[in-house]
C-alpha cells in the first residue's frame, strides 16, 4: 500500500502520511514522510519505521523494515531526549541517503515526528529552522512543531551546525 497524500485515509486504522521528498533540490528524491502512530500489525509501504511517541513503543510488531525507537514527550526535552532526538535524526537522514523510505511518527504527527523530521532535512538541507518550520506547516499540518521547546531546538541545532560547518 503506497503512501497516500495528506487529508486522505488508508484505512480505519491509519491516518495520512505526509511526504516530504520534495524538500529542496538536491534532495528532491528524499523519500521521507512524517504522520501519527502507525499500525504495525501489518507490513506497511517503507523500509525504516521511527516510533517518537513516548507513549507508543511497542515491543512487538509484524512490520519487518527497520524501527528506529525515539521515545519523546511532547514537552521540554531532557538532554538525553535531546541526544536521542539527534542521535535519531542522524539515521533518518543516513537511510535517506541509501535511498530508504523513511516514515517519522508520533502520536498525532505533529510535533514529536516533525521535530525528528526537522532535524533530518536541515542535516540534509541549507534550509532555515523558519523555512523548515513553514515548509511542515505547508506540508504537514499548520500547527506543525507549535511546541515552543522543539522550535527552540531546531533553531539552536542549526545555528551550531553552521558555525562548526556541518550542514548540507
Amino acid at each position: 500500500m503506497a503512501p497516500s497524500p495528506l487529508g486522505t485515509q488508508h484505512d480505519q486504522h491509519m491516518t495520512a502520511y505526509t511526504d516530504f521528498s520534495n524538500v529542496a533540490p538536491p534532495h528532491s528524491s528524499m523519500k521521507l514522510y512524517v504522520g501519527s502512530m502507525p499500525p504495525l500489525d501489518r507490513e506497511l509501504a517503507f523500509d525504516v519505521v521511527v516510533l517518537c511517541a513516548a507513549e507508543y513503543q511497542p515491543d512487538r510488531v509484524a512490520f519487518r523494515g527497520t524501527i528506529l525507537r525515539c521515545p519523546i514527550p511532547d514537552d521540554a526535552l531532557s538532554k538525553e531526549e535531546i541526544r536521542r532526538a539527534l542521535v535519531t535524526s542522524s539515521q533518518v537522514a543516513a537511510a535517506i541517503a541509501r535511498r530508504s523510505r523513511v516514515l517519522v511518527t508520533c502520536r498525532a504527527g505533529i510535533n514529536r515526528s516533525a521535530l525528528v523530521a526537522s532535524l533530518a532535512i536541515a542535516r540534509m538541507t541549507r534550509m532555515t529552522a523558519p523555512q523548515i518550520m513553514i515548509h511542515m506547516r505547508e506540508r504537514r499540518h499548520p500547527d506543525c512543531l507549535f511546541n515552543t521547546h522543539f522550535q527552540t531546538y531546531l533553531a539552536r541545532f542549526i545555528e551550531g551546525s553552521e558555525r562548526a560547518g556541518r550542514r548540507g
